[in-house]
């Protein structure tokens, strides 16, 4: 059961990544701005050292993350969870894996030891993400490339009757979403970009922002969910319903052309 639950951990990982950075301000390109070459090459550093090894078969917890300047650690996670780091991709936007890409676990360990402090912390997201990939380019032998398919997505207009969020009562700050794994978000001097974003890792799915406005706003939102215990006195509506009613927003099922990352070969790495 735990395995079974890899890619919803991920992705829910991912999720809180771009919560805290759109609260603090960075820009939504410094996020992640995955490569469009089949290689990571480049002026960025890279990581020195690797280690991959298979998790233990009672793995409790899962994990995924730049730890500090110079370190990205795996644990318990699958080569599909690690590249949805790397290249900053949701399930559906990975193509063509082999059935052991998202069942064998392996805890990961990555550093980099000749590049200098005060370099490694000035480094963005894409370029940490830049040297993971190099690191499954060699480990696992990764080749791929990227290329543009049409997919489900999530339109997000104005519903009818207009919009039920606040204009920001603060606008000199940086803006953002806080919230969790909890049926509960709350927007501070919010753009419409952030929100189309946040939604779309919450649901899996790319949420195309067609609401036209170009304002931020203030705003919360509640809503059931899977991610916490339910309470059973509780009458939140779901997540599309609670959009529509508190935001004054919908998300209407579309089509849309996507980026998607194409595994054109990979192999099962040595232990070490």
């Amino acid at each position: 059961m735990l395995r079974s639950q890899q890619a919803g951990l991920v992705r829910k990982q991912t999720f809180v990544l771009c919560l805290a950075l759109t609260l603090t301000g960075a820009s939504l390109q410094a996020q992640s701005t995955a490569p469009t070459a089949n290689s990571a090459a480049g002026a960025t550093p890279a990581y020195d050292v690797s280690s991959i090894k298979p998790s233990k078969p009672d793995a409790g917890h899962s994990g995924s993350m730049f730890n500090g300047a110079g370190i990205y650690e795996g644990t318990n996670i699958t080569l599909k969870g690690l590249l949805q780091t790397a290249f900053d991709k949701r399930e559906t936007e990975i193509a063509t894996l082999p059935a052991w890409a998202e069942k064998e676990h392996f805890d990961v360990q990555a550093k980099s030891l000749e590049t200098d402090d005060a370099t490694l912390k000035a480094l963005h997201t894409s370029d940490r993400q830049h040297m993971l990939i190099k690191v499954l380019e060699d480990r696992f032998h990764l080749k791929w490339h990227m290329e543009q398919r049409e997919l489900p997505v999530y339109e997000m207009v104005v519903a009818k009757g207009g919009i039920k969020m606040s204009p920001a009562a603060v606008t000199t700050r940086g803006g953002g979403i806080r919230g969790g794994f909890g049926g509960e978000l709350t927007g501070i001097n919010c753009s419409m970009e952030i929100l189309s974003r946040v939604l779309s890792d919450r649901l899996s799915r790319a949420v195309i922002d067609k609401t036209g406005l170009t304002d931020k706003y203030d705003f919360k939102l509640k809503f059931s969910t899977e991610d916490a215990p339910s309470n059973p006195d509780s009458d939140a509506p779901s997540i599309f319903t609670a959009i529509q009613e508190q935001l004054g927003l919908k998300l209407q099922p579309a089509k849309g052309m996507q980026e998607v990352l194409v595994v054109d070969s990979v192999s099962m790495p040595s232990a070490d």
